[in-house]
């Protein structure tokens, strides 16, 4: 009876891989090209821009190309994003039904893949920075949340267990609660810059969470140091930089042969900002914290 048991297990095991395996064969897709991948089948309205090199970013909303594959194709799709995906296509698979893709998140072990470790312009930027080679440095830290492997899970596990306890969210719980009132606050003046108030409010979430202090850079009405507002900007700016890289095959192959581009360099300037500001936030709350 056990073998019979055993056997049939890997039937069924085999049965579901073979099922599976022809379900991603006969996928719906965009049309994709070697090195290219699908970037020429885009909709022209959904790409983004391959510079924003004003203060203004001129990008439409990146979810609409989302919501139009849906609508066309299901909940389950590929695309070629080279740089990203498998393959010389570059192909990815896209999973809109949150029941199926539970699954993929509960099958993944202690070393699940995410999105952060394709951002290979970020990674690259990283590795061109000071320190990046140095065991505890703070360059180093940022490139292993970057990764997949135990140097990855070491450092996520470094924040939650002090993230995720009753006691550690008794602690800065109402510091989330008031970063999110002055953002509410300041919501409306920031109707025409939406992008930079998200990156603003997002700041100032994070170091309630992380230091106890209320930045205060959402609200417009309300002083914030300047140095705190270039922060925000640098991340939004590095973030502006990034999809158009990850879409560009040029980019991806003059970084491949080690070639620093104009974006690349931009990029990496804008992460020295945030790792500067960053490093300065960690020192003042450890000044605090052995006073």
């Amino acid at each position: 009876m056990k073998c019979f048991t055993k056997v049939g297990r890997r039937a069924a095991v085999l049965l579901d891989q073979l099922r599976h395996q022809s379900s991603v064969a006969q996928a719906p897709g965009l049309r994709s090209y070697p090195v290219i991948g699908s970037m020429l089948n885009l909709p022209a309205d959904n790409v983004w821009h391959l510079q924003r090199r004003a203060a203004k970013a001129n990008a439409p909303d990146i979810y609409l190309m989302f919501a139009n594959g849906y609508s066309k194709m299901g909940h389950f799709y590929t695309m070629g994003f080279p740089g990203v995906g498998e393959g010389v296509h570059g192909t990815i698979y896209i999973c809109s039904d949150p029941e199926e893709y539970v699954q993929v998140i509960r099958g993944e072990g202690l070393h699940p893949s995410g999105a952060v470790e394709t951002q290979w312009p970020s990674i690259s930027a990283l590795k061109r920075m000071p320190g990046a080679d140095e065991p505890g440095g703070a360059t180093r830290g940022a490139l292993n949340i970057f990764g997949h492997g135990e140097a990855w899970r070491q450092e996520r596990m470094f924040f939650q267990q002090d993230l995720q306890t009753p006691k550690a969210a008794r602690g800065y719980i109402p510091g989330l609660a008031k970063a999110a009132q002055l953002a509410s606050r300041g919501a409306p003046a920031c109707a025409d810059s939406m992008d930079s108030f998200a990156a603003r409010s997002s700041f100032d979430l994070f170091t309630a969470a992380f230091f106890g202090q209320l930045i205060e850079s959402a609200d417009p009405a309300t002083p914030s140091l300047p140095g705190n507002l270039e922060f925000a900007e640098a991340i939004l700016d590095a973030t502006m930089l990034l999809v158009p890289m990850l879409q560009s095959p040029v980019e991806m192959l003059k970084d491949r042969v080690g070639v620093e581009s104009a974006d690349a360099r931009l990029l990496r300037d804008k992460f020295s900002v945030t790792m500067e500001h960053a490093s300065g936030l960690v020192r003042s709350f450890v000044e605090r914290w052995d006073a």
